[in-house]
């Protein structure tokens, strides 16, 4: 009697396509840099000759970088506005639930894209990030003019916080690898960034509102917050093949001279 496929043997063989799902999207192999990509990576500009690289422009653009994304962070100052405009009363209490959402898209997004970004590097996860960020920040707009919450919640809560929580994870990553040497304090004066940014923004929105209200206000921010980003995705890479410094390699490890050979 030939053997009769169960639904355990179904569900198994799903489990092991999951699982392999899984196991790839978490494995990343480093990267192999071509000598023509090292080679344009030496300069700024890549395809201009003009100013050389150096790892020290990561910092600045890295800071630039945290502070836009520390912008999350000031959102309570939307809360009342949004509420009034939509509800006409500041009691409703619905903008809240667009800091939650847009949290949670944050670190979930951070969490899970993490791998992709080391098979694709900081200036591919920057232009994704700024791109689907400033979508987000026009689809609120709209949906303000609209008045619809809805839209709200799908503009800065589910965009805004997968451009913000990709955005951060990108500088943090270039940063580690070029800075060996320092990681601790490159780390933390790119995260400083994102602590300064909290408290800037939040004393920039009530008196944006003032003067152009509150769906401008968000078409006005995101020009200025996704197109700081982009500028600064041209700063962003990762080290090329074989990079140490003093003895370190891009994982914090002591290269020896055999090593190096």
């Amino acid at each position: 009697m030939a053997p009769v496929t169960g639904e355990n043997d179904v569900d198994h063989e799903t489990n092991n396509i999951l699982l392999r799902a899984l196991v790839k999207h978490w494995t990343v192999k480093p990267i192999v840099k071509s000598p023509a990509l090292e080679e344009r990576e030496k300069y700024l500009f890549l395809y201009v000759k003009f100013i050389r690289f150096n790892r020290w422009m990561l910092f600045a653009s890295s800071f630039l970088i945290q502070f836009c994304c520390g912008s999350l962070y000031s959102w309570s100052n939307f809360n009342a506005p949004i509420d009034i405009l939509i509800y006409e009363t500041k009691t409703a209490n619905k903008a809240p639930n667009t800091f939650y959402i847009a949290v949670g898209m944050f670190g979930t997004t951070a969490m899970i894209l993490g791998p992709w970004l080391e098979r694709h590097g900081p200036r591919r996860g920057l232009l994704l990030g700024s791109i689907v960020f400033g979508i987000g920040q026009g689809i609120t707009a709209l949906s303000l003019h609209r008045k619809s919450i809805v839209g709200v919640y799908i503009g800065y809560g589910v965009l805004g916080g997968f451009g913000l929580g990709l955005n951060y994870i990108s500088p943090v990553s270039a940063l580690q690898k070029f800075f060996p040497d320092l990681r601790g304090m490159a780390s933390g004066f790119a995260v400083a960034g994102f602590g300064a940014g909290s408290i800037v923004w939040s004393k920039v929105i009530l008196p944006l509102i003032e003067r152009y209200k509150l769906p401008e206000t968000f078409a006005i921010l995101g020009a200025v917050l996704a197109g700081t980003m982009l500028l600064c995705s041209i700063v962003m890479r990762t080290p090329p093949n074989n990079f140490t410094v003093h003895g370190l390699n891009v994982r914090g490890e002591q290269m020896t001279h055999h090593d190096v050979e």
